[in-house]
């Protein structure tokens, strides 16, 4: 089956349908296919909102195991692209366009925490799935996460950053104050 369209309307729900206050999204344990990309290009109001403008996720462990033993939250994509994107569009650019004030009208934290990304093995080439992208992320908590077989783990810069993010698995070119705690990051 495919969980993108559950996913999304979770996080539509929690973000839009509070009258402009954001509502924690609880993914309980179990693997959860995705086709699609979660996309987490929220637009805020007015700069009043930022103080409270963090989407917040969590899950029940991030373990990167194999789907059919997940003791945890796992979301698996087989086809390429992001497992989950925040303030950017398919093409890597900032949601916002070319404007970089407008970009900063967006929420840009994320509290991401017990969840895993996994993506099967590649067997030629390099992986094709990334796990949490974006772009201008900034004031964010990623804990407690397992990514396995993807190309990026994390990445919270421009996708064309360091050569050296697709070996060790995150790329943090143009973050600030994020926090990173007991994250695991295996690529095979």
């Amino acid at each position: 089956t495919d969980d993108t369209a559950a996913i999304q309307a979770a996080f539509d729900h929690a973000v839009m349908g509070f009258g402009g206050r954001i509502r924690p999204v609880y993914i309980p344990a179990g693997a959860y296919y995705l086709t699609g990309t979660i996309e987490l290009n929220y637009k805020v109001d007015s700069q009043a909102a930022f103080p409270q403008a963090t989407i917040r996720v969590r899950g029940d462990g991030g373990h990167a195991a194999e789907p059919k033993h997940a003791r945890g939250t796992v979301l698996v994509k087989e086809n390429a692209g992001a497992i989950m994107r925040m303030n950017e569009r398919a093409d890597g650019q900032v949601a916002a366009g070319d404007d970089s004030y407008a970009a900063f009208t967006y929420i840009t934290a994320i509290v991401l925490d017990g969840v895993s990304f996994y993506a099967p093995p590649v067997m030629d080439g390099l992986p094709v799935v990334d796990g949490f992208v974006g772009r201008s992320i900034i004031a964010s908590t990623f804990e407690h996460l397992g990514f396995k077989n993807l190309r990026y783990g994390i990445r919270t810069g421009h996708p064309a950053g360091p050569q050296t993010s697709t070996e060790t698995g995150y790329d943090l070119d143009y973050s600030e104050r994020n926090t990173f705690r007991k994250v695991a990051m295996r690529v095979v």
